[in-house]
């Protein structure tokens, strides 16, 4: 008859497989937490980039006498507010921003805060608009 060993483990051993699982774990974790505030923080960045373009696309299609933003048109908790100036320090030559036939080449400024009144994002965009000043 063939004799048996039974190997036990020691306690050092099982004090280092313990220690080898507490680290795969506390750097699984620490990989998730970082994941998911990194997920917040691209979601906030894109709901601040979405309204930045809906509250531009708005003032693009308004008036540009009257540059109110209407209710519903941005996400709760922002606001929004638009001028119309004329383009400056663009590498624009001196014509291109002169009145031609009735119309100027404007500039859009779009600036974007948050209920508190945060400043989240700014976008400028230029426009060629109906100059009545002729």
């Amino acid at each position: 008859m063939k004799n048996i060993i039974h190997h036990r483990f020691s306690l050092l051993e099982i004090l280092i497989a313990v220690a080898i699982l507490a680290l795969s774990l506390g750097g699984a974790i620490s990989l998730f937490s970082t994941s998911q505030s990194d997920v917040v923080r691209a979601r906030n960045r894109w709901l601040d980039q979405h309204a930045l373009e809906q509250a531009t696309e708005y003032f693009l299609m308004a008036n540009p006498d009257n540059l109110d933003i209407a209710d519903g048109v941005l996400p709760d908790g922002y606001r929004a507010s638009c001028s119309v100036v004329l383009p400056e320090g663009a590498d624009l030559e001196a014509e291109t921003v002169k009145a031609f036939r009735g119309w100027a080449l404007r500039e859009y400024r779009v600036e974007l805060e948050t209920d508190t009144g945060e400043r989240v994002r700014e976008m400028s965009v230029y426009k060629i608009i109906r100059d009545d000043s002729r």
